[in-house]
């Protein structure tokens, strides 16, 4: 996403194919993108969290 200045605001994620003009995204943080950049070039190594959420469909 881009504001009309230039802006990088976020990371569009998911768009609703059901709703008119409705999307998701993820906002920049400035401070978090940079940590992260430097700990991918001092260990060639990028975290992932993971929050161990999972589902199962009842509906059948």
């Amino acid at each position: 996403m881009i504001s009309l200045s230039g802006d990088v605001l976020g990371i569009v994620t998911a768009i609703s194919r059901g709703g008119n003009n409705i999307g998701f995204a993820i906002p920049l943080n400035y401070k978090f993108i940079t940590t992260t950049l430097e700990i991918l070039q001092q260990n060639n190594l990028l975290l992932r969290p993971y929050l161990g959420i999972s589902y199962t469909d009842t509906s059948t």
